[in-house]
């Protein structure tokens, strides 16, 4: 994706995450069906390797979730409670 394109929101990370999962189970299905090594009749790169570029940007919006700093937020005030036991 083109970083100009890339969501800035939290919401926008996690329909990103939500985006790129969907995309990686599509190539999973087509290697189910039609093969690993198999090509577009129309050519482009094989199964596996779109598979493997689905994974990559998967990857990467995950990672941008995870470091959002809403969620950084999050996780240390859920650190916090766990070592003082605040409920």
């Amino acid at each position: 994706m083109h970083a100009d394109y890339l969501p800035t929101t939290l919401e926008g990370k996690q329909h990103r995450v939500t985006e790129e999962c969907a995309e990686v189970i599509k190539e999973l299905a087509k290697i189910g069906r039609f093969g690993l090594l198999s090509r577009h009749p129309d050519g482009g790169p094989t199964n596996l390797e779109a598979l493997l570029d689905e994974m990559t940007d998967l990857e990467h919006a995950i990672s941008e979730f995870r470091n959002d700093p809403s969620i950084v937020l999050y996780r240390k005030q859920l650190t916090y409670e766990a070592d003082y036991e605040i409920d």
